[in-house]
């Protein structure tokens, strides 16, 4: 995110729970998700989409609804 962010990105972070909040915007996001209050996708998809997520932690169904609120132009390789 660090990174991203420096770079010009608007950052959008997500993970399980309103205690990771602090540390997703101390880390350079501008805006958190949390996942057990809202929908991913559907949040990414308000903002207009992503054009990259980078996940930390998997389960093996997170890929699929992540890529709904990913743009539809994007290629994926596994």
């Amino acid at each position: 995110m660090q990174y991203a962010r420096q770079m010009g990105f608007r950052i959008a972070a997500f993970a399980r729970g309103a205690d990771r909040r602090e540390l997703a915007v101390k880390l350079g996001a501008h805006i958190y998700i949390d996942s057990l209050e809202q929908n991913v996708a559907e949040a990414l998809q308000k903002l207009g989409g992503a054009c990259s997520v980078t996940l930390s932690r998997t389960r093996n169904d997170m890929f699929g609804w992540i890529s709904r609120g990913v743009e539809e132009h994007l290629v994926y390789k596994g």
